[in-house]
């Protein structure tokens, strides 16, 4: 399984390191690798990808069409909104976004979304998540 996360928020780490051993490759995606590269990531599973996330050549320089599920996770709701319902749309693409504000929870469930909280990152749960979809 291809896993393609935009975003290198501290969850998107978080959400990489619980489902690393259940995937074959996880690729970050983002305009800016800083936050990437202080992670330290050293398994040839993982890689970057930069650019800009809102374009889609992008993101299909990055992977998206060869990706079998999605993370969006940047630090703007909208966005990850935005770029899930993207993968979803085009691609079919099980799609995940991270949604920093609990207030629009059932909000984006009711429009098809998986929604992962923010506030309540569960890496084991995430894990159980993965196993499923394969």
């Amino acid at each position: 399984m291809n896993i393609l996360i935009i975003g290198t928020e501290v969850v998107s780490k978080i959400i990489g390191e619980a489902i690393l051993n259940e995937v074959d490759s996880i690729t970050y995606v983002d305009d800016s690798s800083i936050a990437y590269k202080n992670w330290n990531f050293s398994n040839p599973k993982v890689k970057f990808f930069g650019g800009d996330i809102n374009r889609m050549d992008t993101l299909l320089e990055a992977g998206l069409d060869n990706a079998d599920l999605v993370i969006a996770s940047t630090s703007n709701d909208a966005t990850n909104a935005f770029l899930a319902q993207k993968a979803k749309i085009n691609f079919e693409l099980i799609s995940y976004m991270i949604l920093q504000d609990p207030a629009l929870l059932d909000v984006y469930k009711s429009l098809g979304f998986y929604v992962i909280d923010f506030h309540k990152v569960d890496p084991q749960k995430i894990n159980q998540e993965i196993q499923k979809i394969q």
